[in-house]
């Protein structure tokens, strides 16, 4: 079986450094889709179901940086190993 090799210029996007997401920056739905590489309908769905929130202003939707924060900190999953003494 043959292995795939992924292009240079993709290889230094996945090794890029990873991005610092600031409590009191704003962002736009497609820059949350673009830097953690969601679906389009990911946002809509997060949105409806009540996990994610965002804002619409003058015809726009913002999410703010401290959404996305409490957004990510809420999916945590616990591992079931016992913990490290």
């Amino acid at each position: 079986m043959r292995t795939r090799h992924t292009p240079a210029d993709q290889q230094a996007t996945i090794a890029a450094d990873p991005h610092v997401i600031h409590p009191d920056a704003v962002y736009f739905p497609e820059d949350v889709r673009r830097l953690f590489r969601l679906k389009a309908s990911t946002i809509r769905s997060e949105k409806r179901a009540g996990r994610l929130r965002v804002a619409k202003r003058a015809g726009r939707y913002f999410i703010l940086g401290a959404w996305l924060l409490e957004w990510l900190r809420s999916g945590e999953m616990l591992s079931n190993r016992p913990p490290m003494e």
